[in-house]
């Protein structure tokens, strides 16, 4: 009887860990390719992510990718812009279905039209910044915020601190913290309306 039992109970957790979903995952600080390995995420994880980063800083354009299991549901939120006199675009893609985030997705064209909306804008890797100027704010950003944290370069959290304009879903929409996003535990972030 205890035999019996106790094939059963290895068939049963055999089926449990077989059900748990299996998504890519990877990580490039430095560009949007990466070498992808299956990861069997948590039983309650039931999508895949893919995350796209662009930093544009004048002309130059750095890029970043991860992959993973969405842990988290804001992982899927997670698609904005934010203008600093720094252009922050994310974009972030889930699936359901086991390897679904297999291959590649693009960053849709960004709205660089101006909107009307003028924010105070600065950047600096300190923990805060004084603004030198208004911020034109294009596309959907209807928003003014200023943020301060650490975020993680690919080796190591550099302290930064930003205000400008932002997406709205920036303000109320909480992200997630490293390991799930570059930004470290503990940062600030407030959202104000544009004055007038």
């Amino acid at each position: 009887m205890k035999t019996a039992l106790s094939i059963c109970l290895v068939f049963s957790i055999t089926i449990a860990a077989g059900s748990c979903l299996v998504c890519q995952s990877c990580q490039n600080y430095t560009g949007y390719k990466c070498t992808e390995t299956p990861e069997t995420c948590a039983p309650s994880v039931t999508r895949c992510v893919t995350n796209l980063m662009a930093v544009q800083i004048g002309d130059n354009v750095y890029e970043q990718i991860t992959k993973s299991c969405a842990t988290n549901p804001a992982l899927c939120d997670m698609t904005y812009n934010m203008s600093v006199g720094i252009e922050f675009y994310n974009v972030a893609k889930c699936c359901e279905g086991d390897l679904c985030n297999n291959g590649s997705i693009t960053l849709p064209p960004i709205n660089r039209t101006e909107n009307g909306v003028q924010c105070p804008g600065c950047f600096a890797k300190a923990e805060n910044c004084t603004p030198t100027e208004n911020i034109k704010c294009p596309g959907p950003q209807t928003k003014c915020y200023t943020f301060s944290g650490g975020i993680y370069n690919g080796t190591h959290f550099e302290r930064w601190s930003y205000q400008g304009c932002t997406t709205e879903n920036v303000c109320s929409d909480r992200a997630p913290t490293y390991p799930e996003t570059p930004i470290q535990d503990g940062y600030t972030l407030t959202c104000s309306d544009p004055k007038p």
